[in-house]
């Protein structure tokens, strides 16, 4: 079985609530079709129900009448949920007036579901910015506990199974922070490593930090033993971590067949891996 196709059972098996509040985003109300002809979760969709579904009728959709679709305009909720956003920011000086204005907004409406507890998870980026789409989740859903920087992980899956974990690869994305400094990239790398496990099943999964002029990083202020320390001292149970230097992200490939080349950065530990930086022992990789 593909690792799509355990994702797809898992979703199945335990379905969840996720909120869509770009509902007239035409990929997005696909998406929301073929979830709700799969029974991949449960969909709540955010906007006028009319155009949702005269968009549906357009596309030729067939399921999206098993959606659940709020209107902020008219929902018995937006009130309380107004309420909140101000309970949450009144403290930033946000009055009750403006949590009023940004409570229509679908972006700020889906967190407010989530935080509620009427919700588990919320989609969106198809028509908004990165900006737009994380400002709200950070203001009412927040980072979880010992994380302070936003990041991503993407799957790669290819076709080579002599890489990562049968060809399946797990890649860290710091484009939100894009100069994060040592703790942030030891936050980075713990929570791909969490995504490893709770998404792509990985039982062990081994970290390699692809850093540009890491070595020039470390004969400056040493800031890579902060990394590692904080990397030791969070709660993830057993990460390896490979570190290598490169000038540029683009030479994953080869950076991968050198991490296994050497095995003596596969599983180790955290002092030797320091030493073996700071000795300049880590290889470019060509």
């Amino acid at each position: 079985m593909s690792l799509m196709d355990k994702i797809i059972l898992r979703a199945q098996q335990n379905r969840q609530r996720i909120v869509l509040p770009e509902s007239l985003e035409e990929r997005t109300l696909t998406a929301a079709d073929h979830a709700l002809a799969d029974g991949l979760a449960d969909i709540i969709l955010i906007g006028n129900e009319q155009e949702i579904f005269a968009l549906a009728d357009k596309l030729g959709l067939k399921h999206v009448d098993k959606a659940t679709i709020i209107d902020p305009a008219n929902s018995p909720k937006t009130e309380e949920y107004a309420q909140l956003l101000f309970q949450l920011r009144q403290k930033k000086g946000m009055t009750i007036e403006e949590a009023r204005r940004k409570v229509m907004d679908p972006l700020y409406f889906g967190c407010l579901i989530i935080k509620s507890g009427d919700a588990d998870g919320q989609i969106s980026g198809a028509l908004s910015t990165t900006g737009d789409t994380l400002r709200p989740a950070l203001q009412i859903i927040k980072c979880a506990p010992g994380i302070s920087c936003v990041s991503g992980a993407m799957l790669l899956l290819t076709q080579a199974p002599e890489y990562g974990e049968e060809g399946v690869l797990v890649v860290g994305d710091v484009a939100v922070t894009p100069v994060p400094d040592a703790a942030q990239l030891a936050q980075i790398a713990v929570c791909t490593a969490q995504t490893a496990r709770s998404v792509a099943g990985f039982a062990d999964p081994r970290v390699a930090m692809l850093l540009p002029k890491m070595q020039a990083i470390v004969q400056k202020n040493r800031e890579l033993e902060a990394l590692i320390a904080d990397i030791r001292n969070a709660d993830t149970g057993t990460v390896r971590l490979g570190a290598f230097t490169s000038v540029a992200v683009h030479w994953l490939p080869g950076m991968i067949q050198a991490f296994q080349a050497a095995p003596q950065f596969r599983q180790i530990s955290l002092e030797k891996l320091v030493e073996a930086v700071l000795s300049g022992q880590v290889k470019y990789c060509p």
